[in-house]
């Protein structure tokens, strides 16, 4: 058994360790949110992001999703921010691979979460509800608008 006392190391010598392929070096990464958004705030970085990612992919076709998300960071700062505490969000929203559906799977857990905000349901209903809409949405290829319509109609 091991008695030393932890070693603490600094950059430099964790990128010397981690040039041997033999050792295993970790990054802590903090994934916590540094700023809260309403929902409305969200759905409106939603939309500005998709909004501005078309039309710098349409007016620089030649541009990466890469050099994109960089220029919506550089330029708009607010986007930033928002970016660095949605990173799965942000890139969904700005990559050439993105679907329709995969945007309005987006739109419909911000509209779960107002309908949680407002009081309307609860944690379990909004699981349900989640379940529910990925089911019918992949059987049928119906948009969160369609999907609330669908659901808000009486069975029979």
């Amino acid at each position: 058994m091991n008695n030393r006392s932890p070693e603490y190391l600094n950059q430099k010598q964790l990128e010397q360790l981690a040039e041997d392929p033999k050792n295993r070096v970790y990054t802590y990464v903090n994934d916590e949110a540094t700023a809260k958004y309403t929902v409305k705030e969200q759905k409106e970085h939603v939309n500005r992001i998709r909004h501005l990612y078309l039309a710098l992919r349409s007016q620089h076709a030649d541009w990466s999703d890469r050099k994109i998300r960089e220029e919506l960071r550089q330029t708009h700062a607010p986007l930033n921010l928002f970016a660095e505490n949605n990173t799965r969000i942000f890139e969904t929203l700005t990559t050439r691979d993105a679907t329709p559906d995969s945007i309005n799977h987006i739109k419909y857990m911000l509209y779960l979460k107002e309908q949680q905000e407002l009081g309307h349901i609860d944690d379990v209903q909004a699981q349900s509800m989640i379940q529910d809409y990925l089911i019918t949405a992949f059987k049928t290829n119906l948009t969160p608008q369609q999907y609330e319509a669908q659901m808000k109609r009486p069975p029979g």
